[in-house]
């Protein structure tokens, strides 16, 4: 059975935190570098027929229409990289 935020000790938070965020970097390493091989921003576009990049952003584009995704600064900011390292930006 899954504890609530509440039920956890101080350790256990701490150790979900770290976690995430050690997922977090992974994830932004790993669309770098998927990035990094495109030749222009159009390869952006979300698509379940596309590249690895736009079949995972589709994916978010997905979840975002059935409301089950949370836009935070930090996804604007992932964006934003993702474009600059398109060329988007230059």
């Amino acid at each position: 059975m899954l504890k609530s935020a509440s039920d956890h000790t101080q350790s256990e938070k701490n150790r979900l935190k770290s976690s995430a965020v050690v997922q977090c970097y992974s994830d932004a390493k790993k669309m770098e570098e998927l990035a990094s091989k495109l030749s222009d921003s159009s390869e952006l576009a979300p698509s379940s027929e596309g590249n690895e990049v736009q079949k995972l952003l589709g994916g978010i584009a997905d979840r975002a229409k059935e409301e089950k995704f949370l836009y935070t600064k930090f996804f604007a900011i992932g964006l934003f990289r993702l474009l600059e390292l398109t060329g988007w930006l230059r």
